[in-house]
């Protein structure tokens, strides 16, 4: 008997701890939609609990979630500017409108270009051929299809080999080279760059010579090679465009060299280089690449923790992008000035630069 009333006790001890903390879960949910209006918290009969949504997220949790996606498309944001940036300085051959009127009065598309730049070189029309190609390789581009466009030109090259227009072969050649880079093709790449190296070598180039060894310290750099890259722009290409009198090319040595520091997470050293091609574009009024090195300077503050200073850099970035249109440093700089607002609780400040950014990428993009 003694044991059963122990049993029965332990059994009305335990349901009264599951009723007791039932109606204190009920009494702690709140209903936050408005919807239930009236809610018993001491029935206990039959029938399903209550349930309560949740809280809705405030406006800095909800802009804190869309900056979150914003930041792992981050990379393919940089993607998409650089394949942009590539066919903004596609480059022409010598007959492009000619070629152009060809294609207008023909129909001739693009997913047929392997059967009309064989018909062009049966009849002995390299010159339309290598044209036609080119321009097939640029719609691809357009169309996000940077494997195909690779391929078509690979075929104008060959097609080139024994055609007399040199120029024409070089700006294919350059065509190439930036399609190898973009599709990771770094030993193609590398090749290229090589020859057109040697060629300035044998003219004498100075600038040509400076520009092919910048663009061979980053495939370096791509390789993770930081330290060959670094030493091969100054020590071989920026001498190279002090003899030219090159400053152009020299700004835009020291912005490649600060963006190999940056990548290398050597934040400091980016920015004195930065510091000097600011220097040196604002003396020779180079101002094209003014919100480009501000937004770097900004970005390298930004990674070193020094947030007040990047807010002014990168607002001052900001202004000069948009007085030069240049809608690709003014779309990462709205990105990270928003997350900066969000980070210092300036939630009206985040939306209004989340806004802008969703603006602009939707007009590049």
């Amino acid at each position: 008997m003694r044991v059963f009333i122990q049993k029965v006790l332990f059994l009305t001890h335990g349901l009264l701890l599951c009723l007791t903390s039932l109606v204190i879960g009920q009494v702690n949910n709140k209903d936050f939609t408005g919807v239930i209006s009236k809610f018993d918290t001491t029935f206990s009969g039959t029938g399903p609990e209550v349930y309560f949504l949740p809280k809705p997220k405030s406006k800095a949790e909800s802009l804190t979630d869309q900056y979150r996606v914003i930041e792992t498309e981050d990379g393919l944001v940089k993607r998409k500017i650089m394949l942009q940036q590539i066919i903004n300085n596609f480059g022409s051959t010598s007959d492009e409108q000619y070629i152009q009127t060809i294609v207008l009065q023909n129909n001739l598309q693009s997913a047929n270009w392997e059967n009309i730049s064989n018909t062009e070189v049966q009849k002995g029309n390299t010159s339309v051929a290598i044209g036609l190609l080119n321009i097939f390789a640029k719609e691809y581009l357009q169309q996000n299809l940077e494997i195909e466009a690779e391929a078509i030109l690979e075929k104008a090259i060959k097609i080139s080999e024994n055609y007399a227009n040199k120029d024409d072969q070089q700006i294919i050649l350059k065509n190439l080279f930036t399609i190898y880079l973009y599709n990771n093709s770094l030993v193609k790449a590398n090749a290229i760059e090589e020859n057109f190296y040697k060629e300035a070598q044998k003219n004498k180039s100075l600038q040509e010579q400076a520009s092919s060894l910048v663009k061979l310290a980053e495939i370096d750099a791509f390789q993770k090679e930081f330290k060959l890259a670094e030493s091969t722009i100054i020590r071989k290409a920026i001498p190279l465009l002090n003899r030219s009198k090159d400053y152009n090319g020299k700004v835009l040595a020291w912005i490649k060299l600060a963006e190999i520091y940056a990548s290398n997470q050597q934040y400091t050293e980016a920015q004195w280089f930065l510091i000097q091609a600011q220097e040196l574009a604002n003396q020779k009024q180079l101002n094209e690449h003014r919100a480009t090195i501000e937004y770097m300077l900004g970005e390298a503050k930004y990674y070193q923790k020094n947030v007040r200073v990047a807010q002014i850099e990168l607002g001052r970035a900001l202004k000069l992008a948009q007085e030069s249109q240049n809608m690709y440093i003014e779309l990462l700089t709205t990105k990270r000035l928003g997350e900066i607002s969000l980070q210092q609780n300036r939630i009206a400040d985040a939306e209004r630069f989340l806004k802008s950014y969703w603006t602009l990428r939707n007009k590049l993009f």
